[in-house]
């Protein structure tokens, strides 16, 4: 099932069907997201059937993030993805006094010395895409600065090792450091339309 919404939502009407609110879709993915402190402690057997059925669940919500009208649900707090997404990349170490004030309780609540970050690098990678694919809208990308998005990105850019994922780290983490220019300029416009398209145009063929 989670292989046929993948391809369901390559298409415009299939992200603005499974993105409709009104239908709990991404509800109901979010919890193949949320991580479980036994996770890493499953046998081999579930822990493949884990993590196919959260990438299956992360390529469908990553297609429908194209979609800038399915964003305000897709950030909405009582659906819990962002915090689900975000949970997966924080990982056991201590953040100082002035960090915690930035960050939201659901996230802080998360920075404990026995937290196990996701440790399967795909995985990592599909909540980075998503979080590009939000960023671009400016409404969105507020928002996740506001919660402490950043702080939850410098910390797995210092942990992780691939030099690779490191840049799109690096990439990503320039959207919330950066000053947002008027939101009604050329440049600004061009620049969210650019992004979103180099993105759609390499990801949506997988």
């Amino acid at each position: 099932v989670g292989n046929i919404l993948v391809n369901v939502t390559r298409t415009t009407p299939g992200r603005q069907i499974l993105g409709d609110p009104k239908r709990r879709v991404v509800p109901a993915l979010v919890k193949f997201i949320v991580q479980h402190p036994d996770d890493h402690q499953m046998s081999p057997e579930a822990n493949h059937d884990r993590l196919a059925r959260k990438l299956a669940s992360l390529k469908i919500i990553r297609n429908c993030a194209f979609e800038h009208g399915v964003h305000d649900h897709l950030i909405d707090p009582d659906v819990g993805l962002i915090v689900a997404l975000l949970q997966n990349l924080i990982g056991p170490e201590p953040l100082c006094d002035d960090d915690e004030d930035d960050l939201i309780p659901p996230l802080r609540g998360f920075f404990t010395p026995d937290k196990v970050r996701e440790q399967d690098k795909e995985i990592r990678h599909f909540i980075l895409e998503i979080l590009q694919l939000l960023v671009t809208w400016r409404p969105t990308r507020q928002y996740l600065r506001s919660i402490g998005t950043y702080l939850v990105l410098r910390e797995l850019h210092a942990w992780e090792k691939d030099e690779t994922e490191q840049d799109y780290i690096e990439d990503l983490v320039q959207f919330f450091i950066a000053d947002d220019p008027d939101p009604d300029s050329p440049a600004a416009a061009a620049a969210a339309a650019a992004t979103a398209a180099e993105t759609h145009a390499s990801k949506m063929d997988e």
